[in-house]
């Protein structure tokens, strides 16, 4: 009996790796690569980040639609 519980955990195992991609792979692209000899790559110096004063709180803000 247990070996028969083991041969089924290990086909059902088995067939969740066989199975087919029903879509495609999607890529997403953040545009045109800079080309050679561009500012791109240059490190930016930022003097200070802040963020708002009402996003200090613990408060939980959302919206219906």
């Amino acid at each position: 009996m247990k070996t028969l519980i083991t041969l089924m955990l290990a086909a059902l195992l088995t067939t969740g790796c066989a199975s087919r991609r029903e879509h495609p792979l999607q890529v997403y692209d953040f545009g045109i690569a800079a080309p050679p000899g561009s500012t791109a790559g240059e490190s930016v110096f930022v003097n200070e980040v802040r963020a708002a004063d009402w996003l200090d709180t613990t408060d939980m803000y959302y919206r219906l639609a």
